[in-house]
């Protein structure tokens, strides 16, 4: 459960949760997040519902790193 939390902060729960690392971009600072969510799923499950409800975007690259940017709109 989120409130008023930053990106990054939900970030870094999200890598020790699934064991992963996030690149974060510039654009994300500053963004904060409200409401529930669910990881009962994989990684990719997440990031998604993450991306629906704030606006980021995200790729994995080849090193396994995921690159998180601001969607532009």
């Amino acid at each position: 459960k989120f409130k008023r939390s930053d990106i990054a902060d939900v970030l870094r729960r999200l890598e020790r949760h699934y064991n992963v690392d996030f690149l974060c971009d510039e654009t994300v600072n500053g963004l904060s997040i409200t409401g529930n969510m669910d990881i009962s799923g994989d990684c990719e499950n997440a990031l998604e519902n993450l991306s629906i409800v704030s606006g980021i975007s995200y790729r994995k690259e080849k090193d396994g790193v995921y690159a998180i940017t601001m969607e532009r709109r």
